[in-house]
């Protein structure tokens, strides 16, 4: 597939993924008066390092051979 639309597809992905989460954040957070800081950090980064982790990993498996 071309490059462009892998990137799409890939971007899409992560953002029905984000969207998902975003409502089931909404709905059980709503519950809380406060959300502590360190796990929502930990989240945070842990949401951040798995996305783009993703995407290198998907660079590295398209520059090296199956």
């Amino acid at each position: 597939m071309p490059p462009t639309v892998a990137q799409q597809v890939f971007v899409i992905g992560s953002g029905i993924a984000g969207g998902a989460a975003g409502f089931y954040l909404a709905k059980e957070l709503s519950e809380f008066e406060d959300v502590p800081v360190p796990p929502l950090a930990i989240a945070t980064i842990l949401s951040v390092f798995f996305t783009f982790g993703a995407a290198i990993y998907l660079v590295k498996k398209i520059r090296t051979p199956y």
